[in-house]
């Protein structure tokens, strides 16, 4: 599990509460691709509480659970990010996804930078 608060501007009430409403006002399932635990106060267990599922994809023939979380993030829909390399190069391979991410801080970078 990583910190609690990796993210210096995107938290659940800032950032993923508004747009998970969104999501799942439209009656969408809304998947979390994490390997945090959803019982670890943290922002994966704010959205399965608020309805998320929480995925752990699985591809045959692969052991490293990285690279099915990445090959399941690249073919989704809809992708939430955050300033995460991880998930930036996920969502930039997949040329189809709607990919909500926010305004300031997309670019990746490490959390603790000054971006003033």
């Amino acid at each position: 599990d990583g910190p609690v608060h990796q993210y210096a501007y995107f938290d659940y009430e800032t950032y993923f509460r508004p747009v998970l409403a969104g999501l799942l006002g439209g009656g969408r399932v809304v998947k979390v691709v994490s390997r945090c635990s959803a019982a670890k106060r943290g922002v994966v267990r704010d959205l399965v509480a608020a309805g998320a599922e929480l995925a752990r994809p699985r591809v045959a023939g692969l052991d490293d659970p990285a690279v099915a979380d990445f090959l399941y993030l690249a073919r989704a829909e809809t992708l939430v990010i955050t300033e995460s390399t991880f998930s930036f190069f996920a969502a930039l391979l997949n040329e189809r996804a709607a990919v909500h991410a926010p305004a300031r801080g997309s670019v990746p970078v490490a959390y603790d930078l000054d971006r003033s």
